[in-house]
């Protein structure tokens, strides 16, 4: 389970824990939710089906553009607020990923492993946000 709040302050990210495996956005003068991640209005599952995103730990860029998550599924997603899509997926990890961080110039995605490891991912947005 993780919250943390964006640096202008307007908005929270929270990852459910256990029964609520869901990323969710919030507008913190409101407490009103606009963005579940991952869901998918138009999947076979029904309309305001919210998949499980294996995800424990969130963090917003700098910016509050974008958000960055990682958890059991061993993989780093990088998400674009406005959207709720999942911009890329990042493998590597050979434990769950139990850290994640945007550096202050968004140029870079940090993720530590429960094996001890500790990522370095270079963020190449020409290429992933349109």
């Amino acid at each position: 389970m993780s919250v943390c709040l964006s640096a202008d302050g307007r908005y929270v990210l929270s990852s459910g824990g256990y029964t609520d495996r869901t990323i969710r956005l919030w507008d913190a003068a409101t407490g009103a939710c606009p963005r579940v991640f991952g869901d998918e209005p138009d999947s076979r599952r029904g309309i305001g089906s919210v998949p499980e995103v294996p995800s424990k730990r969130v963090r917003f860029s700098p910016d509050a553009r974008f958000a960055i998550s990682g958890g059991s599924d061993i993989t780093v997603r990088i998400w674009e607020l406005a959207t709720g899509r999942c911009l890329c997926v990042l493998e590597g990890h050979e434990g769950k990923v139990s850290a994640v961080l945007i550096s202050p110039d968004a140029r870079f995605a940090l993720s530590a492993g429960t094996g001890g490891s500790v990522r370095r991912w270079e963020l190449d947005w020409d290429l992933r946000v349109p």
